[in-house]
């Protein structure tokens, strides 16, 4: 919406397990990938742009909380701890398909339960944000600071890059 251009957006029911032993980078670009391919064979004259992001603790993968106490306990025990972020861009159109990689770190502040609680209910898309963690709704509290290598890594959509890989697609930018 920001960049003023008409889209739709849909599922593409790709299967977003992890690999064993799957570097978050890895998997991201993978997923990434596979839902731009998914939507790209039922509309094959669109622009496709699909994105996955994976947040890596303490070596392991993050994921998606199975439900709000499953929510509770990761962030509960990232209080402290410095997250690893990857956030794959693919996008597919007539001019070829293009993905790339971008990355950020988040460092959580140590929580008091209350916290956590009030983040999750102010929050409804943190039980489908990857480690549970919705930095577009009130996911900032749980920060004590972010970094990243381009605006929008953390929240799952790159900006700038995105801009870039529309243009190669011949898509009018304002």
């Amino acid at each position: 919406a920001s960049l003023q251009i008409e889209f739709s957006t849909q599922a593409s029911q790709v299967d977003e397990s992890i690999e064993p032993d799957e570097p978050a980078a890895v998997a991201a670009r993978r997923l990434a990938c596979a839902k731009a391919a998914a939507v790209a064979v039922q509309h094959p004259q669109a622009v496709i742009v699909a994105s996955d992001t994976c947040m890596q603790v303490d070596g392991r993968i993050a994921g998606k909380p199975a439900d709000r106490k499953h929510a509770v306990r990761m962030l509960k025990s990232w209080a402290g701890c410095r997250a690893a972020v990857c956030t794959a861009l693919c996008v597919v159109g007539s001019r070829g398909s293009i993905s790339l990689l971008r990355s950020g770190w988040i460092d959580f502040a140590a929580c008091q339960d209350e916290q956590i609680e009030a983040y999750l209910a102010a929050s409804p898309g943190a039980l489908q944000a990857e480690g549970a963690l919705s930095i577009n709704e009130a996911g900032a509290l749980l920060c004590r600071a972010i970094g990243e290598d381009e605006p929008g890594t953390i929240a799952g959509l790159p900006m700038i890059s995105l801009c870039r890989m529309l243009a190669e697609q011949r898509i009018k930018l304002p």
